[in-house]
């Protein structure tokens, strides 16, 4: 039986719109793309059922786009990492449901922004940088940084609801980075 991944791409090369001997790369960008759009439905269907989806959907937007240039840990399985993200989401969701970090969001914002600032960008054995790539992503990193903390001390007096997904957003992208250090550490002393 054929999934539907394979239909797909067995559909392009047959209308011609890609060639034959590209089929192993299409059907290989076609999960990454079905990977990457069920994370996102998945995340904001977990916000919708905690009835946080805007404090989510800030939070999905401004992680995205601070992790794709920081980095940090990736789990080595795809499932992994949907279990990961499923984990991740559901703490951010109940931590804007009970408030948690409010009082504390500005301080949380600037310890992790730090962290963010410092450790950017790290590089993992899935997603490793090329010497060229550093500078690029650190630059990247921190332009996306400064701009969430403008719109966190924007929100922060205005309309703390979306604060609370950019601040998420830091503290757990911070966290990522801390644990890939954390992991590496460890395996370069069991090395030795």
């Amino acid at each position: 039986m054929i999934n539907p991944i394979e239909k797909l791409a067995n559909y392009f090369i047959r209308s011609g719109v890609v060639y034959k001997e590209d089929h192993d790369i299409y059907i290989y960008g076609f999960k990454l793309l079905f990977a990457e759009f069920f994370h996102i439905v998945t995340i904001l269907t977990i916000g919708w059922l905690a009835n946080e989806f805007l404090s989510i959907t800030v939070f999905l937007l401004v992680y995205k786009c601070i992790r794709e240039y920081s980095g940090g840990y990736h789990s080595k399985s795809s499932q992994g990492c949907y279990l990961l993200t499923v984990l991740v989401t559901v703490f951010a969701s109940a931590s804007f449901k009970f408030d948690v970090l409010h009082s504390w969001s500005l301080l949380i914002s600037l310890v992790s922004g730090s962290i963010i600032w410092f450790l950017s960008p790290q590089e993992t054995e899935n997603k490793p940088l090329e010497n060229w790539e550093l500078p690029c992503y650190r630059k990247k990193s921190r332009i996306i940084l400064v701009l969430s903390g403008i719109l966190i001390l924007t929100f922060h007096v205005l309309y703390p609801l979306l604060e609370k997904g950019i601040v998420y957003a830091l503290l757990i992208q911070s966290i990522m980075l801390l644990i890939s250090i954390t992991e590496r550490t460890i395996k370069q002393s069991s090395k030795y």
